[in-house]
């Protein structure tokens, strides 16, 4: 009888320390999420074109567009500067409620001068000073505050190139 009674208080024991270890395999919490998609200008990382015709919003995304008009392009062996520090080409702001670290490059699709930068993004603070150029070697990373913006001066230099050479590239800027 022994054996029975302590062959059942096993069985209940292992019974119950299978349920007991499943009893509680998941939790469930619901929170709301405002995620809404905006222009380029108001998203969290904030890109707002300057007085250039050359910088716009196209299907609310800034757009570099050297083609505006009825030109094809920068002329050969030239220099082209979009904006200055107290008219940018465009501005990126930090439109999160809180510091980020803002990473930027410019990525050339086809770079037919390996030592030249063809492509520059001058960087500039609210003081007008320059913080760094972004070009197709070098990016930036930095630290922006909420609502802090760092204005552009873009700048083309085809020295060296020809009719037809194209310096299309991507600009990425990551918070």
């Amino acid at each position: 009888m022994r054996l029975k009674l302590a062959a059942i208080a096993l069985g209940i024991v292992v019974v119950a320390s299978a349920f007991g270890a499943s009893a509680f395999t998941t939790a469930t919490v619901e929170r709301d999420a405002s995620l809404n998609v905006a222009t380029d200008s108001g998203g969290l990382v904030g890109l707002s074109a300057g007085d250039s015709g050359l910088v716009t919003t196209s299907n609310d995304q800034l757009a570099i567009d050297v083609t505006a008009g009825t030109a094809n392009g920068v002329n050969p062996n030239s220099t082209l500067t979009i904006g200055n520090t107290s008219s940018p080409a465009f501005t990126i702001t930090n439109n999160f409620p809180n510091a980020h670290t803002f990473n930027i490059t410019y990525d050339m699709a086809n770079d037919p001068d390996p030592t030249t930068e063809n492509v520059k993004f001058e960087l500039i603070n609210s003081s007008s000073q320059t913080v760094t150029t972004v070009n197709e070697d070098t990016g930036y990373e930095g630290e922006l505050g909420a609502n802090e913006a760092l204005d552009v001066v873009v700048t083309v230099d085809s020295g060296g190139q020809t009719s037809g050479a194209d310096l299309t590239g991507t600009l990425n800027v990551t918070a």
